[in-house]
């Protein structure tokens, strides 16, 4: 009999390649674990919220960047300006020194006549034409001799930028691009005129030699200005031969103050204004200018006058030519109805004294540049 002999059962060798076979009842399901619906909603309410914040910040950003492109085209404007008033055929020095010599103490039943320099040595806003738009500087024959019509009309087309293609009007395409700048000017006597001796009732006396000043204000066209169906905005512009309704001004105003649409119904041209100021030198700081009522007649109530005056960024040329931009009405002082105080910068100069700065020239719409200079020195 052979005996019985223990043996030990041996696991099969796997072979390379092969799975042991599994009952599926012994199949194990491995998870991940994910996120729930709570998660994913606080998840995109987060990026909501980042994003919002970046577009909020767009705005703001293409606003700085504008203002930085029409500072830069504005000087090249302002410069190009000053480059056409110097070279104009009939802006010579005979033309600025005889107008030195008049002043409104001058003609002896004229004294309110609007293209008279001030004698005081305050700024006069040039007249623009209501109808043409072009700006009128010296004087009108007054019948008295040939010299006293020395008027130069600078035309509206001239003073855009750019200028109008074929250089007028005649431009009808409605895709023509149109301007985007137009100047304007204020001139003022940098030294005021004695006060008249006798009397001269209807002609000029003889008078010193004065230097004349000028401020040039480049502002960018109104914002909201459309040109008609089938015109251009340069022909709406500058074509006075169109119907009222078809026409368009460049920077306009109406009794509340600026448009900012172009229209000319109801409406006209916006050209520099002036301001009485008064200024404190006593204070320790000269950063701070007191506005007050307009030293021009105007339909636009003082109170709206200030405010715009005072907004932040606006340009203000004081009656000694030092130019400033307000950084806003001064919270340092209590302001009630009437005067308004703002702060400037640069502070007023050291050298000016009490009772030195009167007024200040602007515009209704803040000035992408301004540029002061003299003609006849």
């Amino acid at each position: 009999m052979t005996p019985l002999t223990a043996t030990t059962a041996m696991p099969a060798r796997r072979c390379a390649g092969t799975e042991p076979a599994r009952t599926p009842g012994a199949l194990k399901v491995r998870t991940r674990a994910g996120f729930s619906l709570v998660e994913v909603l606080f998840a995109v309410l987060i990026l909501g919220i980042a994003l919002l914040g970046i577009g909020a910040m767009f705005p703001a950003v293409i606003r700085e960047q504008r203002l930085a492109n029409d500072s830069t085209f504005g000087v090249l404007v302002a410069r190009g300006a000053e480059d056409y008033v110097r070279g104009h055929a009939r802006f010579g020095q005979d033309f600025w020194n005889y107008w030195a010599t008049l002043g409104q103490a001058t003609w002896g039943n004229l004294s309110d006549d609007a293209s008279l320099l001030q004698d005081d040595a305050t700024w006069l806003p040039v007249t623009v034409d209501a109808d043409t738009g072009a700006a009128i500087l010296g004087e009108v024959n007054r019948g008295v001799s040939p010299q006293d019509d020395f008027r130069v009309r600078v035309p509206l087309a001239d003073r855009l930028y750019p200028t109008a293609p074929g250089g007028g009007g005649s431009a009808v395409a409605s895709d023509l691009a149109g301007p985007s700048f137009v100047w304007d000017l204020a001139i003022r006597r940098q030294t005021a005129l004695p006060a008249r001796t006798g009397t001269a009732p209807d002609k000029p006396i003889t008078r010193q030699m004065n230097t004349l000043q000028v401020a040039v204000f480049v502002r960018r066209v109104d914002s909201g200005v459309r040109p008609p169906r089938g015109q251009s905005l340069y022909s709406a512009m500058l074509n006075a031969g169109l119907g009222a309704s078809d026409r368009r001004l460049p920077v306009a105003e109406d009794a509340r103050g600026p448009r900012l649409d172009g229209t000319f119904e109801g409406a006209r041209y916006s050209r520099p204004m002036v301001m009485g100021v008064s200024f404190d030198s006593s204070l320790p700081s000269r950063d701070r200018l007191v506005l007050l009522s307009s030293a021009i007649a105007s339909d636009i109530p003082d109170d709206q006058l200030r405010s715009i005056a005072a907004a932040s960024n606006q340009v203000l040329v004081d009656n000694l030519g030092n130019v400033y931009t307000v950084i806003g009405v001064d919270s340092r002082v209590s302001q009630n109805s009437g005067p308004l105080s703002v702060r400037i910068s640069p502070p007023v100069p050291a050298s000016v004294v009490a009772g030195g700065i009167t007024q200040v020239v602007f515009t209704l719409q803040p000035p992408a540049a301004v540029r002061v200079f003299t003609v006849n020195q």
